[in-house]
């Protein structure tokens, strides 16, 4: 509401497309902005931290993971692994926790929308990673959520702007409103 009362000619459109280069769609000013935890090296782009949040791994309570306090890599070898419509080398549970220890899962499923996501994972048919404050307050009551290793694997999600974009007033508005309304609604969140 801020934003739209002093700048009343904006438009906010948001993108869930999962399959689009978004970096790309930046730079080509087809975004103004990003959600991101992927910052590139890159001086064209600025990045504004949000906030911290732990990846966790959501499985069925009847998966026999879900007795463990944390899981390892290894864990994973025998499972179903779920995943968004992108390239393995996007997503942070192969990056940072199966790709370090050389461990693949015995399958990865693509699956397009996230309530498909978490029916297969109530279901017992695969596992996926999601940080907590993507679920809702029913899912988390159906699921079980367990940390990527014993100190859990923590993030950044930062807003990415065009550099030279980043001083403009609705994208320094954006950037702050967004922190304060996720300090004040997630719980298992650390704002920078």
């Amino acid at each position: 509401m801020y934003l739209e009362k002093n700048n009343p000619r904006l438009i906010f459109d948001l993108s869930l497309a999962f399959s689009f280069e978004p970096m790309d769609a930046l730079k080509n000013y087809d975004v103004d902005m990003v959600v991101t935890s992927d910052p590139v090296e890159d001086k064209q782009f600025e990045y504004f931290s949000l906030f911290d949040y732990q990846m966790l791994m959501v499985m069925s309570p009847d998966s026999e993971l879900s007795k463990k306090p944390y899981l390892t890599p290894g864990d994973i070898k025998d499972q179903t692994l779920l995943t968004y419509l992108v390239s393995h080398d996007r997503l942070d549970v192969f990056n940072y926790f199966l790709k370090p220890a050389k461990v693949a899962p015995k399958a990865t499923r693509k699956v397009e929308l996230p309530l498909m996501m978490m029916q297969l994972v109530l279901n017992n048919q695969g596992v996926v990673t999601m940080p907590q404050w993507a679920l809702t307050d029913d899912q988390k009551a159906k699921v079980s959520l367990k940390p990527l290793g014993k100190n859990g694997i923590w993030r950044t999600l930062y807003l990415a702007v065009r550099n030279t974009d980043k001083s403009l007033e609705y994208i320094t508005d954006f950037a702050e409103i967004a922190k304060r309304v996720s300090s004040k609604n997630l719980s298992d969140i650390n704002v920078k």
